[in-house]
């Protein structure tokens, strides 16, 4: 009853991280996961890591997503193994690794900017200024973002169906982030918006869409 009560709990988490030190041990983390298939939540997400690996690996099971690499000063800090190495070294390597991996872990939400290839609706104009002041403010808010191109049309009020090339800047953040910062990033497409002379700019949170 207990195994199984185990396997429901983690069949419960949206994300479920599967740590080994163990470098022959990616087949074990399968298995394990196959075991808990039947007890998963739609879409979990699943992370395989080796940790505590040693500097001499050159060659790593391509199954393994993450590596931790091995942090011999900090784990000599501990005075038996209950003791916590992120409570004991908190600057230390491994903890450091520990504190990115869950930070990464909880960039659940999505964030972007579209910027448009035109100027007062119809003029052509080379965006790729405000491309990078698009990147640079989401990266340094959320810590980092992407851009990829495509091809968008819009009702225009004034000029009808308008077809135009747009870049789409786009972050991966956290609640609390998205939360403290969504005011912002609407701030910025406004004044996107009147810099480009545009009727409105599109922002997508989620993939749900925004006209500002």
């Amino acid at each position: 009853m207990a195994d199984e009560l185990l396997l429901r709990l983690r069949g419960k988490a949206t994300v479920l991280l599967t740590m080994t030190q163990d470098q022959m041990g990616a087949e074990a983390g399968m298995e394990r996961w196959q075991a808990i298939q039947s007890y998963a939540v739609p879409g979990q997400k699943r992370i395989l890591t080796l940790s505590r690996a040693s500097r001499q690996v050159t060659e790593v099971d391509a199954r393994f997503q993450l590596l931790i690499p091995d942090d011999l000063a900090s784990f000599a800090q501990l005075d038996s193994v209950d003791d916590c190495v992120v409570e004991r070294a908190p600057q230390g390597l491994f903890s450091e690794a520990i504190h990115e991996v869950s930070r990464r872990l909880n960039l659940t939400h999505t964030v972007a900017l579209f910027v448009p290839s035109t100027m007062d609706v119809d003029q052509d104009v080379d965006n790729r200024i405000q491309v990078q002041s698009a990147l640079s403010f989401l990266g340094n808010l959320f810590g980092g973002a992407t851009s990829s191109n495509a091809e968008g049309a819009w009702q225009s009020e004034e000029s009808g169906l308008v077809t135009e090339q747009v870049t789409i800047v786009r972050t991966f953040v956290s609640k609390k982030a998205l939360n403290t910062h969504l005011d912002d990033v609407f701030s910025f497409a406004s004044e996107l918006k009147m810099k480009m002379k545009q009727e409105a700019v599109a922002v997508s949170v989620d993939n749900q869409l925004i006209l500002v």
